[in-house]
């Protein structure tokens, strides 16, 4: 019997393309409940448990600026996946734009 997984993928996209070597070098961090993880440009899924959960993505200009921080509640159902979708803004002190698809 195969188990599905149950957690949160998140895709993480830059916004302009002129930006988009020098944001390469600051990874994305993906803060679940309040716990970071290092995320990746692209789609990477975080196992979780089934419920509600809170989730913020930013990454951080010259290793220590919080940028473009935007924050979002999503539902995991057993044996699902929430899908993320989390982008940077035109400029690194305003909030990204993350929203929550099926």
């Amino acid at each position: 019997m195969a188990m599905n997984q149950t957690g949160i993928e998140v895709t993480a996209k830059i916004w302009l393309i002129f930006l988009y070597f020098a944001t390469l070098l600051f990874k994305p961090v993906v803060e679940i409940d309040g716990q970071a993880h290092t995320g990746t440009w692209g789609t990477t899924f975080f196992p979780t448990s089934p419920g509600n959960h809170s989730v913020t993505v930013y990454w951080k200009a010259y290793w220590f600026i919080p940028s473009n921080k935007a924050t979002t509640t999503v539902n995991v159902p057993e044996g699902q996946v929430a899908k993320v979708v989390y982008e940077t803004s035109w400029f690194f002190l305003l909030p990204g734009k993350i929203s929550v698809t099926a």
